[in-house]
């Protein structure tokens, strides 16, 4: 694999983890603080109609459970409460919405005088939010809970990881060709290195690289261009040294030839010719 491509895998490998998580990171912490938002919103309602049931219950006076049911049917509209459960710790008095059955049990820090909240799913894993209050009637206490869904924070969640996706998509698009783009400008001097160098294993000692940019590379080349330096003054040393040598071996056949033309001048001499003592003598030293 080139290492453009490396540089290109490495940099959108990078850009996914961290825009990953990042971008997870935001998705889940804009949705918890929706849902606490939610939350505290459905609390203040649920406050705010608690306190105008005891308005109208101080004014008017419930007689009975069928007089806090209307009143409770008038205050808490469908829109603000589609989920509305009334019992008396035993028995089911009033009830709106199918998800009622759901409800968790958050009586008893209710009738602390506290208003409980929490959250339950239904069948389908709908989230809600629940509100819990206590009510007096009489000598008796009541147990109102509220609920409502939370499926359009679900909803915007999903269509913000919609729109999380189709941009992470195309930043990852983005940033494999504006990585593949800076890889091929960073590794391009490292061409010419290379090139220089198949140039000089063909038998071309003189080339150079010729990188001048001051980083890594750079050093790289002059090292490179250093070393093409040396090695061609090596070899034109040897190739000198070869010429001495064929020049020593040329003189030393001349020198030695006029010598030996006489040894076998005499030797012939010897042995082709009738000499006397005195003359094979002097041929033969």
């Amino acid at each position: 694999m080139k290492f453009r491509f490396k540089i290109t895998l490495a940099m959108v490998s990078l850009l996914s983890l961290l825009f990953g998580a990042g971008g997870a990171a935001m998705i889940s912490d804009s949705f918890q603080k929706a849902v606490e938002r939610e939350s505290r919103t459905f609390r203040e309602a649920s406050g705010l109609l608690l306190e105008t049931l005891e308005t109208v219950n101080g004014i008017e006076g419930w007689a009975n459970e069928r007089e806090l049911i209307g009143s409770l049917k008038q205050l808490a509209q469908e829109d603000t409460f589609p989920l509305v459960r009334l019992t008396d710790g035993e028995s089911l008095l009033y009830a709106r919405g199918e998800a009622n059955d759901c409800f968790q049990d958050l009586a008893r820090p209710a009738q602390k005088g506290k208003m409980a909240l929490g959250y339950f799913r239904d069948d389908r894993e709908t989230l809600y939010v629940q509100t819990t209050v206590a009510l007096k009637l009489g000598e008796s206490r009541l147990c109102l809970d509220l609920g409502k869904s939370l499926s359009d924070i679900y909803e915007t969640c999903l269509q913000e990881q919609r729109a999380y996706i189709k941009i992470f998509l195309v930043m990852l698009v983005l940033c494999g060709l504006f990585s593949y783009f800076m890889a091929s400008v960073l590794t391009r001097p490292l061409g010419r290195l290379s090139a220089a160098a198949k140039e000089i294993a063909s038998g071309n000692l003189s080339c150079r690289s010729g990188i001048s940019s001051k980083d890594e590379i750079g050093d790289l080349s002059r090292d490179f261009d250093i070393m093409a330096g040396q090695v061609e003054q090596s070899v034109l040393r040897l190739k000198e040294e070869a010429e001495r040598r064929e020049q020593f071996m040329g003189s030393f056949a001349h020198e030695l030839k006029t010598p030996m033309t006489a040894v076998i001048g005499y030797a012939d001499l010897l042995r082709g010719e009738s000499l006397d003592r005195e003359e094979a003598a002097r041929a033969a030293n």
